[in-house]
This record gives structure tokens, C-alpha cells and sequence, in this order.
């Protein structure tokens, strides 16, 4: 189905360049932004991380990790489209740039999109000798691996949900299956369970399969709380030990949603809200689902993080409090403007102030 873009394209028309770049693979992580970027809304490294500003004094830098004087105190923000920047109208408008201008600290952007916390992990363990340093790291997480719960029906409870999952799954089975293989896949998967062992599965096994298929209404599905807080626990563990290896710094702050900061929606973020709504697809509904959850995620975050003794923060708490009903703060659900932006910033400085006194 054909996605309608028109009012955000009306009221952001810088989406129109974010919408033209797709992931890129690489090792571990799965998957990163677009690498070397260079445009007048967003530029990337060779490793797809987010500049906070490219002029034609640095043009020349491969690694946002160029930015740093040697000496330079530095901190991270670690995330996933929304701390990446997704749909910003420039690079110095992301939360990382802001925050370095508020601060005096330069905050380097580690934003991912469509990252989960574990992948937030990794990536930050694989940057371990640049980042190792760093005086504080701000997690501004925790809306993907709530979504993906909903949204991913299965997955290994063990390592846990990730976007891409059945495109990785099958790209490897299609690398190593027969020509017939391959067309018995395409003819019958639609009919079978998606864990079929199609490489080694005879053909007198796959007619009992098909005789024998159970229909299966996947839209049923409970959200499973118990993977979700052992997935959470087992990030926010590796955050800790961080934490007391390093001597950082670390907040947790779960992203704002508009539904959970009871923000009073302006023109601009109803128009869009209501166009994505008529595009009648799974993953928005999915998203506005999640209107649901905030209170028993936050319980979970929270006694995840205590466990952990990670300081725990809520962004939408601050949004109720702080954020004036005209600010259009909001680009779609998950995602933030300019404005949004500023106001997570101001955000994260008070949090600096205040665990400086």
C-alpha cells in the first residue's frame, strides 16, 4: 500500500530528503543510517552517526569523533531515529547539537534508526575505545523496544526482537537453498509456519505440514511484559556496569509519546497524526497502540533501572509541565521537531545543573 506523505511534506518538507535514504548493513549492529551523507538537512560519517554541525571548516571529517579537541570533556546521547534526528530541519538541531550548546559539553550523536536498546548496546561496546572517556551518557530510549514487542510477532527469547528480523531470516535460508528449495519456499511458505527448516524439510514432511497447517490470527497476540523486562534488565546491566567501570554518568529518560505527556495537539501535529491514521497500515496502528502501555512500562522501566542504580528520568513528565500547548513538538508519534528538540535539551541540561550541585 502506497503511504500518503502530502501534509508532511507540506508542513516538514525536509522529510522528503529523509525519506529518500534506506539503512545500510554492517557487522554486529545489523544495520546503521545511510554513511556519508552530505546534504543541507543531514549529514553522516562512515559509520552512518549523525554530525552535529558540517560547515566547510570540518567538511573534511570522516568520524563525528573528529569534532573532539584531545582534551575536551565529552558526553554521548544514545538512541534511536528520534536522538539520530529523524526529520530535524538541519544537523545543529538535533538534541546532541542543542545540549552541546547549552552545556559547554560537546554530546555526540549516537542515534540509530530503528535501533533497539540492545543494538544501542553494541554499538556503543563496538566504539568502547573512542567513547570510554566520556562524562556522561544520556539513554533517550526505551519507545522501540516497547513497540517491537507489539509489533514483531516472533523472535528468540533470548536475544529479543529486531526490525528487519524476517528479511534477515530469509536472506540467509535463500543463500544456501537449491533452485527447487527456493520455489517450494516461495509456493508454500504463505501456508506454513515461518520457523520451517526449508533447507533440510523432505517432501513427505512438508505435505504433512500443509495438510496438518494451523491458521494462526497473529492481531491476538498479548503483549509479552515478562520478555520485555528481561530484555530491559539485561541493557540496563551492560549501562551499569558502565557506569562503575568508567566512572560515567548515566540517565535513563524514557522518550515522550503524545499520548503519555497529554500534550494538547496543535494544528500542525492533528493534520499529520490524521494522515498517518488514514493510511490504514499495521505499523501505525501499532504505534498509536502504544497509548496503552505507559503506565505499566514505566513501572517496569523504573524497577529495572533501580535494580540496575541507573537514574531513571521521564521526558513526558517534563513535557506536561513545561511544554506550552501552541509548541508543534511533535512530527508523528515517535518522532520530534525543532521545537521538540529544544525542549528535550532544556531537558537534559536541568538534569546536568541539578547533578552538579
Amino acid at each position: 500500500m502506497k503511504i500518503s506523505r502530502t501534509t508532511i511534506y507540506k508542513l516538514a518538507p525536509q522529510m522528503r530528503i529523509y525519506d529518500n535514504f534506506s539503512h545500510e548493513w554492517k557487522p554486529f549492529i545489523m544495520y546503521s543510517n545511510k554513511t556519508n551523507l552530505r546534504t543541507k538537512v543531514v549529514n553522516t560519517d562512515n559509520l552512518g552517526l549523525r554530525f552535529n554541525l558540517l560547515n566547510n571548516d570540518n567538511n573534511s571529517h570522516k568520524s563525528i569523533f573528529d569534532q573532539k579537541n584531545t582534551n575536551q570533556e565529552f558526553g554521548l546521547i544514545i538512541g534511536s531515529s528520534t536522538v539520530f534526528g529523524l526529520g530535524c530541519s538541519e544537523d545543529d538541531q538535533t538534541i546532541s547539537s542543542k545540549l552541546s550548546k547549552l552545556s559547554g559539553t560537546l554530546f555526540f550523536n549516537l542515534g540509530v534508526s530503528a535501533f533497539s536498546g540492545f543494538q544501542e548496546v553494541i554499538l556503543h561496546q563496538s566504539l568502547i575505545n573512542k567513547v570510554s572517556k566520556a562524562k556522561y551518557i544520556f539513554i533517550f530510549s526505551g519507545l522501540n523496544d516497547l513497540f517491537m514487542q507489539e509489533y514483531i510477532n516472533k523472535y528468540d527469547v533470548e536475544l529479543g526482537p529486531y526490525f528487519y528480523s524476517n528479511q534477515f531470516k530469509s536472506g540467509m535460508y535463500n543463500s544456501v537453498l537449491s533452485k527447487k528449495r527456493k520455489i517450494a519456499k516461495f509456493l508454500f511458505s504463505p501456508l506454513l509456519d515461518e520457523n520451517i527448516d526449508w533447507q533440510h524439510i523432505s517432501k513427505k514432511q512438508l505435505i504433512e505440514n500443509i495438510l496438518n497447517r494451523k491458521i494462526i490470527f497473529e492481531n491476538g497476540r498479548k503483549l509479552n511484559l515478562k520478555d520485555l523486562k528481561n530484555f530491559i534488565l539485561r541493557n540496563l546491566t551492560y549501562w551499569s556496569n558502565i557506569e562503575k567501570v568508567y566512572k560515567t554518568k548515566v540517565k535513563y529518560i524514557l522518550q515522550p509519546f503524545p499520548a503519555w505527556c497529554k500534550k494538547n495537539l496543535t494544528q500542525e501535529e492533528r493534520e499529520i497524526f490524521e494522515e498517518l491514521d488514514n493510511n490504514d497500515l499495521r505499523v501505525f496502528k501499532v504505534i498509536k497502540s502504544l497509548e496503552n502501555y505507559y503506565i505499566e512500562y514505566k513501572k517496569i522501566l523504573i524497577e529495572c533501572c533501580d535494580i540496575s542504580g541507573i537514574e531513571f528520568l521521564d521526558s513526558n513528565e517534563y513535557f506536561k509541565n513545561s511544554v506550552n500547548s501552541e509548541d508543534w513538538c511533535f512530527l508523528d508519534r515517535a518522532h520530534l521537531t525543532d521545537k521538540g528538540n529544544q525542549h528535550i535539551s532544556n531537558f537534559m541540561f536541568s538534569v546536568l545543573k541539578k547533578d552538579e550541585i
